[in-house]
This record gives structure tokens, C-alpha cells and sequence, in this order.
């Protein structure tokens, strides 16, 4: 049994796209119009909608996220959350993204590279696309953040041999070598208290970047949704994993020595499956009636529970 289409509600439009069993599923991609390219003799120019509402069809914070992640990949990369617009230059093609789902594409050679470079890019972009479900981006589905398109009662597990069997496996075990490394890299800069600083947390957002990467290989070279959605979950744990980083940080109301031990008790999570309660218990414990605070700390407890039901799913 395909474990992915286990955990997936048959109302997500990760597992609607599952049952089509094609790559690219999302949306409708009806191409506009083909027609000469203006700038380049020989090649055309396409016009694709993706949604027929005038609505928002892609999440450009997560969209301009992924692009950045995937940028030494293109000639030229420019995404603006705020406009809702991003340029790609990519495989020699120039490539304008909408937030409504509109996308255009210049100096293609004929309809069937369009209809190419057009699957490639959705997929790409797949964890930016809005659930039809929830309303949330697929890459929060993945994580099981949305609370509405995950069984997460369903006991699923991907072992390494399931992934040596499909097709873009190998991208998912590197980018899981390379979320964990990041984990002993904090672990390591964080054990000793009295020199820790946030500087060297450097080399291990590095490797966070590269296990996203590695993800977004396998969502490339997907040839169907299942390796899609394999990337969308490894993925999601390398952008939670920076998330849950940050927060840490962001706790003004630690000391740094509490802060490092935060840092570590993370670190340890992850890599030991470590029970934290008994631990932020008693740091709750301290803030006494400092809400705020107490609200934040809740907040990281919350996003370690989901990072370790996650991740329990490669164990």
C-alpha cells in the first residue's frame, strides 16, 4: 500500500492528486494562448492560467521561499511577496509567476516544451499552492500544520527500503542526512553554554538549506505524486526545523545560557526522540505569570510535538 496516500485525507488536494495519478494536478493549466515570441524569432510565448477565480491560487510567502531555496538552480531569480509576482529565468526560458494562479512563459520552442517547463514549475512550486481542503499551502498540509488533511492516527512509517524503490528516494534520504546533521551541528555549538553565540548556528542553517534542497530535487524529478508529496514532507520539516530555531532565539525573556539549553533540548528531540515535557514545564514554571512569554513557549512546545510525529514517520 502506497503509505502516502495513507496519510492524506481523500479531501486534500494532495491525495485528490494522488488518485489522478498524473504529475502535474493542481489546478486546471489551461494554456491561454501560444503565440510568437516578440524578443527571440523562432520561439513562442504562452499565457497559462491555472484558475479560472480570480483569486489567490499560489501562497507567495511560501512560493518566494521556495524559489530562494532553489535559486542557484536559475540564471535569475526575483520574487516580491508584497506585489505577488515572481521572475524566473530558468532552462533558458523567462518565466513570470502570478499570484492568481497566472503564469507566463517566453522563449519556448512550441507548445510541448511549454507544457514541460509549465510541469516542472508546478511541481516546484506544488507546497506554495493552496489546499482546496483547508485553504492553507500544501507544504502545511505535508506538515500536518493545517490540522484538516492529515489521519495523523494512521500509523505510517517510510523505511529506507520503500524509498530506495521509488524513483527520487535517493533525494529524500540525503535531504534526511542533512536535516539531521544540522541538529548535531546545533547540539555541538550549543553544549557548551559559556561560549555558544548565535553566530555559529551559521553552518547549520547550511545544511538545513541543503536538506530543502535536496528536497525540492525530489519534488523536480518527481514523476508522480507520491515522490511529490515525499519532497513536500521532507521539505516542511527542513523549513520547521529553521522556524523552530528562530523561536528559540526570539525568547528575549531567556537568558542566553537558557536559550543554548533550549537550543539543545531541540537538538536532542530530533536526534533521540527525546521526551521535553518534564524540561519546559519547568521553564513555564519560571515565567510565572508572564503570558506572553509563557504563550511563546507553548508555541515551540507545539511545533517540537508536530517536528516529532514528522519525522516518526521515516524512524
Amino acid at each position: 500500500m502506497n503509505p502516502i496516500k495513507l496519510l492524506f485525507k481523500n479531501e486534500c488536494s494532495l491525495a485528490k492528486g494522488l488518485k489522478k495519478g498524473e504529475a502535474i494536478s493542481f489546478g486546471e493549466a489551461e494554456i491561454a494562448y501560444v503565440q510568437p515570441c516578440a524578443s527571440e524569432r523562432g520561439k513562442v510565448t504562452a499565457d497559462i492560467v491555472m484558475s479560472k477565480e480570480e483569486k489567490e491560487f499560489f501562497n507567495f510567502e511560501i512560493a518566494c521561499l521556495i524559489l530562494d531555496l532553489y535559486k542557484i538552480m536559475f540564471a535569475e531569480e526575483r520574487c516580491s511577496q508584497a506585489l505577488g509576482i515572481a521572475m524566473i529565468k530558468w532552462r533558458g526560458k523567462e518565466i513570470l509567476v502570478f499570484k492568481n494562479g497566472r503564469i507566463n512563459i517566453k522563449r519556448a520552442l512550441n507548445k510541448e516544451e511549454i507544457e514541460k517547463i509549465l510541469n516542472s514549475l508546478t511541481r516546484l512550486l506544488s507546497g506554495s499552492i493552496l489546499c482546496e481542503n483547508c485553504g492553507k499551502p500544501l507544504i502545511e498540509c505535508a506538515f500536518g500544520k493545517c490540522k484538516k488533511c492529515m489521519n495523523i492516527n494512521v500509523k505510517v512509517k517510510i523505511n529506507i527500503d520503500y524509498l530506495k524503490q521509488v524513483l527520487t528516494g535517493l533525494f529524500i534520504i540525503k535531504s534526511l542526512e542533512k536535516f539531521y546533521e544540522a541538529a548535531k551541528k546545533i547540539l555541538s555549538y550549543s553544549i557548551d553554554l559559556t561560549i555558544f553565540e548565535k553566530s555559529k548556528l551559521i553552518e547549520a542553517y547550511k545544511s538545513i538549506n541543503e536538506a530543502a534542497f535536496e528536497s525540492l530535487n525530489c519534488i523536480n524529478e518527481a514523476s508522480n505524486l507520491t515522490e511529490v508529496s515525499l519532497g513536500l514532507i521532507t521539505l516542511s520539516l527542513a523549513v520547521n526545523f529553521k522556524i523552530v530555531i528562530q523561536k528559540a532565539l526570539n525568547m528575549n525573556f531567556l537568558t542566553k545560557e537558557e536559550i543554548a539549553k533550549t537550543l539543545v533540548l531541540i537538538s536532542k528531540t530530533i536526534l533521540d526522540n527525546e521526551e521535553f515535557k518534564k524540561e519546559f514545564e519547568e521553564m513555564i514554571g519560571k515565567l510565572k505569570n508572564n503570558y506572553l512569554a509563557i504563550n511563546k513557549v507553548e508555541e515551540l512546545i507545539n511545533e517540537l510535538n508536530q517536528l516529532k510525529l514528522i519525522l516518526s514517520l521515516f524512524k
